[in-house]
């Protein structure tokens, strides 16, 4: 017995991944409360040359209902998992950019479309200040636009923010998990060698 308490103090010392206090979402579980989040304006441009495709989103929000964040997804240290049910919004205008540069106009915007969505979340995050994602994966379970008839380059440009988006609740929650207080309103959720988990190797 003598020599089992300076193992487990050499192992305590080796700074192994240790976890917060589970909350009443579960063992390993951990709630997110539901909120509305702005999102900065951004100029998209489309595959034709020029700008003639471009356009600006505008006045954006992404509205997500209460979730639960998992530690060790698939027995993975630090991979964490969310479901998102379906429910979530994603709000946003379109207008107009310079025909000649696709940089921002002050001109009214055209529309005001909402996307509802539900979504499974993976997420690989590392232990920094701020915290930030190695690596995530979003899989639909839902997605619908209404307000504008059905497009495929701003699907695709919006189903981008609510990744972007979900991988900063993901790092926001994480932060205040480990290393308390809010997460940085400039930081990026993104590590820099960021990758898609669905994404092979090489």
């Amino acid at each position: 017995m003598k020599r089992i308490i300076p193992i487990l103090a050499a192992v305590a010392m080796l700074g192994c991944p240790t976890r917060p206090a589970p909350t009443p979402a579960g063992p390993g579980a951990f709630a997110i409360a539901a909120g509305t989040t702005p999102i900065p304006n951004r100029v998209v441009n489309g595959p034709v040359p020029g700008c003639i495709d471009a356009f600006e989103l505008v006045g954006q929000t992404v509205s997500l209902p209460a979730s639960t964040l998992t530690f060790d997804v698939g027995g993975i240290i630090d991979r964490i998992g969310i479901t998102i049910p379906g429910g979530a919004t994603y709000a946003y205008s379109t207008r107009p950019v310079n025909p000649v540069d696709c940089s921002s106009t002050a001109l009214p915007p055209l529309a005001m479309p909402t996307v509802t969505f539900g979504l499974n979340y993976l997420g690989d995050f590392s232990r920094v200040d701020p915290i930030c994602m190695n690596a995530s994966n979003t899989v639909l379970t839902s997605f619908s636009v209404t307000g504008t008839p059905a497009d495929a380059l701003v699907e695709g440009v919006a189903l981008d923010q609510i990744w972007r988006q979900t991988d900063r609740t993901a790092a926001a929650r994480l932060h205040t998990l480990h290393n308390g207080g809010p997460f940085p309103a400039t930081a990026d959720p993104r590590c820099t060698n960021w990758v898609d988990l669905a994404t092979p190797p090489g």
